[in-house]
């Protein structure tokens, strides 16, 4: 039978908590507005492995963090 509750309730109810206790603020952001975070959760999930520490920024976002320290903006 199909859970009527999402996959990551527990988590996403946790994580609610949380917030509640601090003084956070969440804001969406499109992935063209955060391209350094698209790209890299992108490799994340095309890895085989748990963990990946890189020494210095992975090949590919360079021009990104580039771009972002240079506040260009992607429309």
């Amino acid at each position: 039978p199909q859970s009527k509750y999402h996959v990551h309730a527990v988590l996403i109810q946790d994580i609610k908590e949380l917030i509640s206790h601090s003084n956070v603020t969440l804001q969406h952001t499109l992935r063209e507005g955060n391209q350094c975070e698209d790209f890299l959760a992108i490799l994340g999930a095309s890895s085989n492995v748990d963990l990946l520490i890189h020494a210095s920024p992975p090949a590919g976002i360079l021009d990104l963090l580039r771009s972002d320290a240079a506040v260009t903006y992607f429309l």
